[in-house]
């Protein structure tokens, strides 16, 4: 039999996104889960001395605390922003796959905290720049792979 147009065939590759993404999102939301429960905001412990440390923050702004107290509306207006441009480069390449499931995950970890608290839990602590999560890492190396595909035209290899 063949596919209906528009069905979406379960691949190992679509498993595999899916993990990651649910991988992502739950590993972060246990780790803000558990510093939140262990310290108070500004409280942590060094991991390796005056090099990184795990420091519980409540992040009212956005990327890395800028724009404090930024209302609801406008996060859920960039994210949207960030949705159609997604859905502009498609068909996506096994690389952008990757890079959304990323994206995606910390996105939705953020969002998740914004919601229900204000603000987002951030706790990993390098010293040299503000604290942040996973969800912020992940976010960041999504949005750096999907540009690198953009611009690269070469054969996939990832």
């Amino acid at each position: 039999m063949s596919e209906q147009k528009g069905e979406r065939k379960v691949t190992p590759q679509l498993v595999f996104y899916f993990l990651l993404f649910l991988g992502v999102f739950f590993v972060d939301q246990l780790l803000k889960k558990s510093v939140s429960s262990f310290f108070l905001p500004g409280e942590g412990f060094p991991v390796i001395k005056n090099i990184f440390h795990i420091t519980l923050v409540f992040n009212k702004g956005i990327a890395f605390g800028m724009f404090q107290n930024i209302p609801l509306f406008f996060l859920i207006i960039l994210i949207l922003i960030s949705i159609f441009s997604f859905l502009k480069y498609r068909p996506y390449t096994r690389g952008k796959k990757l890079a959304i499931s990323l994206i995606s995950a910390g996105t939705l970890s953020n969002l998740l905290d914004r919601i229900r608290f204000g603000y987002v839990v951030d706790y990993l602590d390098f010293r040299i720049w503000p604290v942040f999560n996973l969800a912020d890492a992940s976010i960041t190396l999504g949005i750096v792979l999907f540009i690198w595909k953009i611009f690269n035209k070469e054969q996939e290899i990832i």
